[in-house]
């Protein structure tokens, strides 16, 4: 097998691979604090996430938006776990996909 071949075949699958198909990490924890900024609603958890903080942003512009917030204040009023997905960072902040709130 000729080297561009080998090539092809070994960097074509990285190329196809769609930006929606992110790795996400979880962090399981309970809400200290839940503040709405202009941009984002902040949830301060008691563990940190991948990005080396304790601070979780959920972006206004996130299509669950008002259910992400809903589900952080549930957890945060019931004293609950919140689970939170991490689908980057900004800076040492963790950005939040989705979660969700367990016993």
């Amino acid at each position: 097998m000729k080297r561009p071949t080998l090539l092809a075949l070994i960097v074509a699958p990285l190329i196809a691979v769609p930006a929606s198909a992110q790795t996400l990490t979880l962090a399981v924890g309970k809400p200290g604090s839940v503040y709405a900024d202009p941009s984002d609603v902040v949830i301060l958890l008691s563990v940190a996430g991948q990005c080396g903080s304790n601070f979780f942003h959920v972006k206004r512009s996130a299509a669950n938006f008002r259910e992400m917030s809903e589900v952080a204040l549930a957890a945060f009023q019931t004293g609950k776990n919140l689970g939170l997905y991490v689908r980057g960072c900004q800076g040492d902040r963790n950005l939040v996909s989705h979660g969700y709130v367990t016993v």
